[in-house]
């Protein structure tokens, strides 16, 4: 009896299950889980802001590439020549003699230094020649009887290279003005009486004059001759003034045999 009376109450028991279940479901308090949702490697690469972000990146990256190659590596200048006829000009040479920029140093230099040419990488002989055509150009050179004269100096460490530069140049030099008259004088600054030391001593006191180093060695020359004249009295003539002025002196110095 008490057997029957267990199964009859395990049976009610099942029966009434349902009910239990579908009361817990209408309880307010009752909540199912969201399951979990496990995104892939590959999904999340490719999901769209995985992919914005990519492009993003490869955008910034093609930007940085363009902008290395389009900056000029830092250029290390191997020698620096100076030309003065009144234009005083910078000519800036990199270790192969080619060159990496041309200024003009006072008023004159820049009117002949146009931004409208691209000197980089060109030679020294191609620079001079347009250089001198400029010049020409701008009545600095002139086809007269007067004397077209040249002052040129070359500031290098090793000197090997200086003087090759100088040679370079002064040729040119000379074989490009005497196509305007052969009256002209090419000088170059380590044979005014100064060794390459004194020129190098000279660099802070031209720049304090507004005058390259070389043509405040010639301006030393004339007043060698000539105490009377100072740097200020000379400083702004031309190479063809200063040069007239040392040939007056020189050919009426008294160890000529003329005047007093």
């Amino acid at each position: 009896m008490k057997k029957d009376n267990f199964e009859n109450t395990v049976k009610q028991s099942f029966e009434e299950a349902p009910d239990i279940l579908q009361k817990i479901k209408q309880d307010s308090r009752f909540r199912i889980p969201v399951k979990e949702s496990k995104v892939g490697f590959f999904e999340a690469l490719f999901s769209t802001k995985a992919r914005y972000s990519f492009v993003s990146l490869f955008f910034i990256l093609l930007i940085a590439m363009v902008y290395v190659q389009n900056s000029d590596p830092q250029q290390v200048y191997a020698s620096t020549v100076t030309i003065d006829v009144n234009p005083s000009i910078e000519i800036l040479l990199d270790e192969d003699d080619l060159v990496i920029e041309v200024n003009g140093l006072n008023g004159d230099g820049e009117l002949v230094v146009t931004n409208q040419i691209e000197y980089n990488r060109m030679t020294i002989e191609q620079v001079m020649e347009v250089l001198i055509t400029r010049m020409h150009a701008l009545n600095f050179i002139v086809d007269t009887t007067e004397e077209n004269v040249i002052l040129i100096d070359v500031k290098c460490d090793n000197e090997a290279v200086r003087l090759r530069v100088l040679s370079n140049v002064m040729a040119r030099a000379d074989f490009e003005v005497k196509q305007y008259g052969q009256f002209s004088q090419v000088l170059r600054s380590d044979e005014l009486g100064m060794t390459n030391n004194n020129l190098h001593d000279l660099d802070d006191e031209a720049t304090q004059y507004g005058i390259t180093r070389g043509k405040l060695a010639y301006v030393y020359t004339i007043i060698e001759l000539d105490d009377s004249y100072t740097i200020a009295d000379l400083a702004d003539l031309s190479m063809r003034q200063l040069y007239q002025i040392e040939q007056d002196l020189l050919n009426n110095h008294p160890s000529n045999g003329q005047g007093q």
